[in-house]
């Protein structure tokens, strides 16, 4: 039940990881140009440096680019920022994610893999007796 568990959410963390990268994948092509004006003269030394963040963060990138694609605001300007509230949501969506939830799975699956006495394999005791 539990290996279960434990590799259904392996399996989910490797669908969000692939589709990640696969966002990353068009975010370095061609989104990145359009995405952000300092971003267009970056390297592509800059592009790996950023790669595992686009690959983590892979939903808000996504949900960016679709509003820019509308012709939305994609960040807010300095005349208009964004607004405290939406920071402080925002912030404490990433710790509850990023400093409980990690932590605790991360226990879990320690406890879940230490070994058991029912998991050691059979050991045969021999005893010989040698009389002179």
């Amino acid at each position: 039940m539990l290996e279960h568990f434990f590799s259904v959410l392996l399996l989910i963390a490797a669908v969000y990881l692939g589709c990640g990268a696969l966002v990353a994948a068009f975010f370095f092509v061609g989104w990145c140009r359009r995405f952000d004006p300092s971003a267009r003269e970056g390297s592509w030394g800059f592009r790996v440096l950023i790669a595992p963040g686009v690959v983590a963060l892979w939903p808000v990138i996504l949900a960016k680019v679709v509003r820019l694609q509308r012709n939305q605001k994609v960040e807010g300007e300095a005349e208009t920022p964004i607004s405290p509230e939406a920071l402080r949501r925002n912030h404490a969506l990433a710790f509850v994610v990023l400093a409980i939830l990690a932590p605790v799975i991360f226990a879990v699956v320690l406890a879940s893999r230490a070994p058991r006495w029912q998991d050691a394999p059979p050991v045969e005791v021999v005893t010989k007796l040698t009389l002179r």
